[in-house]
Parts: C-alpha cells; structure tokens; sequence
C-alpha cells in the first residue's frame, strides 16, 4: 500500500533539513507549504496542495493513533499518549530516523521528502479505496 505522497510540506521550525521524530504533548510539528508559490486546488478544507488528501493544523488534545500497531517483526505497539493533530489526513511527526521504532516506521516522513497520510484514520482510509 502506497502511504506516501510527494514532498509538499515541511515541518513548522524545521523548513530545510531533518526534522527530530516527535508524539503527542505539543511536541508534534505544524505543517507548512513548502512552496507556496504552488498552484493549490480548491477542496472543503479550503485550498490545498492536494486533491484528495488535507492537511489540519487544529491540535486534538485528546487525539491518539489508536492501534495495534506492528513493528518489523510482527511486534505490536499500543498508543499510551495524548494529542495530536487528528483532523489531518497527514502525520504531523517528522522524519523517520529509527527504523527500529514501530512509530516511525508507520508515521515518519520517509527521507524527510515524502509526505506521510494518516493510514490509521478511518476517513484517509475511506478517501484512499474510494
């Protein structure tokens, strides 16, 4: 299953290089346009870099990323903390840099270039068979 989209973001504090890993308590980054000189579609979320997927900036306090989750060898993670940016169909966490971490695996930017969708979201999953 494709989960990443091109590189149209970059992490609020962090417009050029890596971007640290982060979850939940405020520490999770917003998104910017990396280029916003971009021709950006007209959608429900108002103007977006893509069509179908949307970026949020709102902060759910009380947001989770649910789970199971399942790392390289079929262990599985449970989420314990708080907040996140829940109403966004992307992950707001930065850069994959541990590929022995479930979480990253499943919600890091992928070479800091390739936009991660929130697959663990029923309404990205609804928008991504649609």
């Amino acid at each position: 299953v494709m989960n990443h989209m091109a590189n149209e973001f970059a992490f609020e504090g962090h417009e050029r290089g890596v971007t640290p890993f982060a979850m939940h308590d405020h520490e999770e980054y917003k998104l910017g346009l990396r280029n916003p000189e971009r021709q950006l579609f007209q959608t429900p979320a108002g103007e977006q870099p893509y069509e179908d997927f949307w970026y949020n900036n709102t902060w759910d306090p009380q947001g989770t990323y649910g789970g199971p989750i399942y790392g390289r060898w079929g262990e599985s993670e449970m989420d314990s903390g708080r907040g996140t940016y829940s109403a966004s169909d992307f992950h707001h966490n930065g850069d994959l840099m541990d590929y022995a971490s479930p979480w990253q695996i499943h919600m890091g930017k992928i070479y800091g270039t390739m936009d991660d969708l929130r697959l663990e979201s029923r309404r990205v999953q609804e928008k991504y068979i649609a």
